[in-house]
């Protein structure tokens, strides 16, 4: 998505996923427990807000990238 007025960029990825019956539901879950959420704005000191201090190497990388602020997980079985 392009729009020359916002100040962060915003894309999203998507697949199929598990369904309740599957038996890759309980792995699925605990991918988006690995992955969690990220957000610039979690830590308000100054030394707690570094990339470094994160919670995993993901964030680390998310982190050294001023534009992203922003990181959620989400599954949604059908």
């Amino acid at each position: 998505m392009r729009d020359d007025e916002m100040n962060n960029a915003n894309f999203g990825v998507f697949f199929n996923a598990p369904t309740w019956k599957d038996p890759e539901f309980y792995a699925m879950h605990f991918l988006e427990a690995i992955l969690g959420e990220y957000r610039a704005d979690k830590f308000t000191g100054a030394h707690l807000n570094h990339p470094s201090r994160q919670y995993n190497t993901m964030h680390e990388h998310l982190g050294a990238h001023p534009d992203i602020t922003l990181h959620k997980t989400f599954y949604f079985p059908y």
